[in-house]
């Protein structure tokens, strides 16, 4: 089994949750830079089950994207399939089976949009999408 980074606690001031340098502000271009987003990068890093293998291609095909930081790769246990954070990123092929209202508005977030970016689905709070980009897809 993989040993698992360990993240640093309060004290620790020598590194950050990043695996870099403390201060070190290049080390999210440096994972933006290496990030996963296709079936042979993936494959190089970690072997596939075929049923995420499967899943990769459908997701890739049906326009789901896929990115995996390097970092965030770290994080996986590349012998168990079923580890969480494996399961979290990696596409698997149950997840092309779709079902209504998979693909139109998942979260209720155009019902409740008041301006651009702008989500108010409670009274008394609104959720700002400060950006439309994320390091890590999730499933």
């Amino acid at each position: 089994m993989k040993t698992l980074p360990i993240l640093p606690n309060e004290e620790d001031s020598t590194s950050d949750e990043t695996g870099g340098e403390a201060g070190d502000d290049a080390q999210w271009r440096r994972d933006a830079r290496g990030t996963i987003r296709d079936l042979a990068s993936l494959e190089a890093r970690i072997k596939l089950t075929e049923g995420e293998r499967r899943g990769v291609m459908r997701a890739l095909e049906g326009g789901f994207p896929m990115s995996i930081t390097p970092y965030y790769l770290g994080l996986i246990d590349p012998d168990d399939p079923e580890c969480p954070i494996r399961r979290q990123v990696i596409p698997r092929e149950e997840e092309s089976i779709a079902t209504p209202g998979d693909l139109h508005d998942p979260l209720g977030e155009v019902e409740h949009e008041v301006a651009p970016d702008l989500i108010r689905r409670y009274p008394d709070r609104v959720l700002l999408l400060a950006t439309d980009r994320c390091a890590v897809h999730c499933r």
